[in-house]
C-alpha cells in the first residue's frame, strides 16, 4: 500500500513554547525626523538556524513610523510556518537644549539684553525662540527666553533637556570724574 505524508507548517508563535521559536524584541529609536522601520531576528531553535524575512515570514508596520509613539509590528509565518503575532517598539522624544548669553557693560540708561538659541532639534525643524531678559540699572539679572512650538517643529517629538541661563549684568557709572567704572 502507498502511503501518504502530510507535512504541516510549524507554528512561528514563541509563546508555543515546544516548538523552539525566539524572536529578539526590536529596538526603540529616538525622533529624528525619518521613519524607522526596525526589525527584528527570529530563530527556529529546533532547526539552529535564522527564519528569513519574505521566506519564512512577513513583517507589517503599523503606527506612525516618523513621530514619536509606539510602532506594532506584526509577524506571520508564510511557507513552512503558520500563524502570527506581534511585537512594538517606541519611537522617543528627541531632546533639546537652550542657552541664552552673558552680557554686561556699564550704566548708560539703555536695557542690556543678548540672545540665545535652542540645540538638538532635527535638522530643518524650527521653533519660536527668543529672549526676554533685559537689564536697563545696575545690578544683574537672568536672561530668560520664551520657547513656543509654533514653526515646523511639533512638541510631543520633543523633550526639553539641560538649559544654561546666561548673565546680564550692567555696572555702576562712577560718579567720581576720571576714575574707572565700578565692578
Amino acid at each position: 500500500n502507498d502511503g501518504s505524508l502530510t507535512i504541516t507548517p510549524k507554528s512561528i508563535n514563541p509563546d508555543d513554547e515546544k516548538n523552539g521559536i525566539t524572536v529578539t524584541d526590536p529596538i526603540n529609536s529616538t525622533y529624528d525626523g525619518n521613519e524607522h522601520i526596525n526589525g527584528l531576528t527570529v530563530t527556529d531553535s529546533k532547526l539552529n538556524t535564522t527564519l528569513v524575512e519574505n521566506t519564512d515570514y512577513t513583517l507589517t508596520y503599523s503606527g506612525d513610523l516618523i513621530n514619536v509613539g509606539t510602532v506594532t509590528i506584526t509577524i506571520k509565518g508564510i511557507g513552512n510556518y503558520t500563524g502570527e503575532f506581534t511585537k512594538k517598539y517606541q519611537i522617543t522624544p528627541r531632546e533639546y537644549t537652550v542657552t541664552t548669553d552673558s552680557a554686561e557693560k556699564p550704566y548708560d540708561g539703555t536695557a542690556l539684553t543678548a540672545g540665545g538659541r535652542v540645540n538638538g532639534l532635527v535638522e530643518g525643524e524650527t521653533v519660536n525662540f527668543k529672549t526676554t531678559g533685559s537689564q536697563t540699572n545696575a545690578g544683574t539679572s537672568d536672561n530668560t527666553y520664551e520657547l513656543k512650538f509654533k514653526g515646523t517643529a511639533v512638541e510631543t517629538n520633543y523633550k526639553h533637556g539641560k538649559e544654561s541661563i546666561g548673565k546680564l549684568t550692567v555696572k555702576a557709572k562712577s560718579i567720581i570724574p576720571d576714575e574707572p567704572d565700578t565692578p
